[in-house]
């Protein structure tokens, strides 16, 4: 009897560890409990009303909140830039959120310092995440024109990911400087309408 209970105990103990060491899987939002159409406070509730920018845009009828990173912690692609999320003015709905890697400067001066080959080593584990929770995703070239280096989007349930990365990204002459230029990454999810 006594070892029966051992062997139940031992058994017991040994799943308890076994679901223990199971790493946890990743989220698949690009911002962990962000989703299209939550609301202001949602979304607050979640990452706090300290945002470092406000962008009220009235030929979109939107209100944007921009949160400065210092570290991905979603991608691991170790690129400072910032966070934001796009509300719809009437309605207080998500319509869009995701990322600008490459920003290491202020929102009124920014500077761009990472390299074509540091944007496309992020970039590349960037699209290799989502691919992995979406499936591969749809190369597009309809932005080549204005210094997109690669475009890929994704279509699931009721929203859409984009995926972009340039150097110079929608200039039409030349910069001063390398790092005048707008050198970065977007990745975005928006609402389908």
């Amino acid at each position: 009897m006594k070892k029966t209970a051992y062997c139940i105990i031992g058994i017991l103990l040994f799943g308890m560890l076994a679901v223990g060491c199971e790493s946890k899987p990743k989220s698949k939002s690009i911002i962990p409990d962000i989703d299209v159409d939550m609301t202001s406070e949602e979304v607050f509730a979640i990452v706090g009303k300290e945002y470092d920018n406000c962008i009220e845009e009235s030929w979109k009828n939107t209100i944007e909140y921009d949160y400065i990173l210092n570290d991905d912690e979603v991608f691991n692609t170790d690129l400072k830039g910032y966070m934001f999320f796009e509300f719809e003015s009437q309605t207080d709905k998500l319509v869009t959120f995701g990322y600008h890697f490459g920003n290491d400067g202020s929102f009124e001066a920014p500077v761009y310092p990472y390299s074509k080959e540091e944007l496309k080593a992020a970039y590349d584990k960037i699209t290799e995440t989502l691919s992995e929770w979406y499936g591969e995703g749809e190369l597009s070239d309809e932005n080549l024109e204005l210094n997109v280096c690669e475009e890929y989007k994704w279509l699931d349930d009721k929203k859409q990911l984009w995926a972009i990365y340039g150097v110079n990204l929608w200039g039409y002459g030349e910069p001063n400087s390398y790092e005048e230029g707008v050198n970065e990454i977007v990745v975005s999810c928006t609402s389908k309408f």
